[in-house]
């Protein structure tokens, strides 16, 4: 909870705010979910984020996929330079795990008045990493 004072020459006033985390494993509940923190009192969304519970597997299996695919190219640059891969010089890493930010729809009053709950649109998690090989040809 923080608490922010009123501006110089104001009257005094507090407000607070209560931020509240939730994680939602079964998707088909997360609009029910949404519906139920606004139900309880929330009037404040910061958004929607999805991810993996266990990002670190898909993560080391793009970084398998970007080496075979750096080899690959250093083999095509080597064969066409009448040269081969000599070996490794160095490796570098970029990218990683980030989450998508989901686009929730808003509920039509009708559907919400027929106690829908709140759509949300369904989306892909990308798991991508950037690799950087230098090979030494010869």
């Amino acid at each position: 909870t923080r608490a922010t004072p009123a501006p110089r020459g104001a009257r005094r006033a507090l407000r607070r705010r209560f931020e509240v985390t939730a994680r939602v494993r079964d998707l088909n509940n997360l609009g029910r979910t949404l519906d139920a923190a606004v139900a309880a009192g929330g009037n404040t969304l910061n958004g929607v984020t999805f991810g993996l519970q266990n990002p670190d597997a898909a993560l080391n299996d793009a970084r398998r996929s970007a080496m075979t695919e750096a080899r690959a190219r250093a083999a095509l640059y080597a064969s066409a330079s009448g040269l081969s891969i000599h070996r490794i010089i160095s490796i570098s890493e970029g990218g990683g795990y980030t989450p998508p930010m989901p686009m929730p729809m808003m509920a039509r009053a009708m559907d919400m008045a027929e106690g829908a709950p709140t759509p949300v649109a369904p989306g892909e998690v990308r798991t991508q990493v950037q690799v950087n090989v230098v090979f030494e040809l010869r």
